[in-house]
């Protein structure tokens, strides 16, 4: 009885979780080359914001047009913004933890997927609703595990930024994150790391969960960066600079915004130590930090300036702390 009561409403989740599951299939090369991850929680969001959605941009309509007619429109005003504020209260219980980032695997494997999924919808063999989204799923999860089975476990990865480069490190499911100065150079430097960072981390690494993220310079930018990146991807741990001094006003209100976020986060802040310390040591890789003898400053703040080197199998890194205002800059060096 209960089952015949729910029945058209099973059936409409069904049918929603197909064509789902299509879309998703057809457009996951292009989501891919494009560094973007998937989220589990997509699927249930789509289902019950799409009506939300069309609530919004209805409303956004009529709002426009009774504007340009000159209607009273203040009750469509108010329902737009009760929506807009629903709206971002539930953003913010979003959960980074959610989401799959998929290391870029070669055009031959990709390519062929948007075809196939068309081809599942007319070849009669695979006309059965339960066949056919058992297809869709496993040509959904190729790339996945074709990565995870082919692709290798290690490496030392630039990004470049400005007239310098992140170095991304990954070796067996660690993921750290070297920045010499780079963000800080850039004047968009929050827009950096969400559209490039993040898509670089998702093709390279296959990962949005950074193990440690090390700064190596201060400046207000590389603080509102990492404010704004802490909200994109899962990071453990960000080391910067020991300073003594003071740095300026606009400095320090975006390390305590950033520190804020951190803590919201359960992300740990540790400083650059003032001796030799070895972060990551396995038979096939090392990764170490130590202090220079050279001075930098941010206002009236000092630190010693930080040297990383290490290697993996046969690749090998050394970087420097960036000498910013320089027309040339030696963050790294692989070989």
């Amino acid at each position: 009885m209960i089952a015949r009561k729910y029945a058209p409403f099973i059936e409409k989740v069904i049918r929603f979780c197909h064509l789902q599951l299509f879309l998703t299939t057809l457009s996951l090369p292009v989501l891919i080359i494009w560094g973007l991850p998937l989220s589990f929680l997509s699927p249930i969001g789509n289902f019950i914001f799409g009506p939300v959605l069309t609530a919004f941009l209805l409303i956004s309509s009529i709002l426009f047009f009774t504007q340009l007619l000159h209607i009273p429109n203040s009750f469509f005003g108010m329902l737009l913004e009760w929506i807009t504020h629903g709206w971002h209260f539930i953003l913010r219980f979003a959960n980074t933890s959610t989401l799959i980032a998929c290391e870029r695997p070669p055009l031959w494997l990709l390519l062929p997927l948007p075809v196939c999924t068309l081809l599942l919808i007319h070849i009669p063999f695979f006309q059965p609703r339960k066949r056919n989204m058992f297809s869709l799923f496993v040509l959904l999860c190729l790339p996945y595990l074709y990565t995870l089975l082919f692709h290798a476990s290690s490496g030392i990865l630039p990004v470049a930024c400005t007239r310098s480069a992140v170095t991304l490190f990954k070796h067996d499911g660690h993921v750290f994150v070297i920045d010499p100065g780079a963000i800080g150079q850039t004047p968009s430097a929050s827009s950096w790391v969400t559209y490039t960072l993040t898509s670089n981390l998702a093709q390279k690494t296959g990962s949005l969960v950074v193990d440690r993220f090390i700064v190596m310079r201060l400046g207000s930018r590389i603080f509102e960066a990492l404010t704004t990146l802490l909200s994109k991807i899962t990071i453990k741990e960000i080391m910067i600079p020991y300073w003594s001094g003071h740095i300026p006003k606009n400095s320090w209100r975006a390390y305590k915004k950033f520190t804020k976020k951190a803590r919201e986060l359960n992300c740990r802040i540790t400083r650059i130590p003032q001796e030799p310390v070895t972060l990551l040591e396995t038979p096939h890789a090392l990764l170490r930090i130590e202090p220079t003898k050279r001075t930098l400053r941010h206002d009236q703040a000092t630190y010693k300036a930080a040297r990383i080197s290490g290697f993996i199998d046969n690749e090998h890194i050394d970087i420097y702390a960036s000498q910013q205002g320089k027309k040339k800059t030696a963050p790294a060096c692989i070989a």
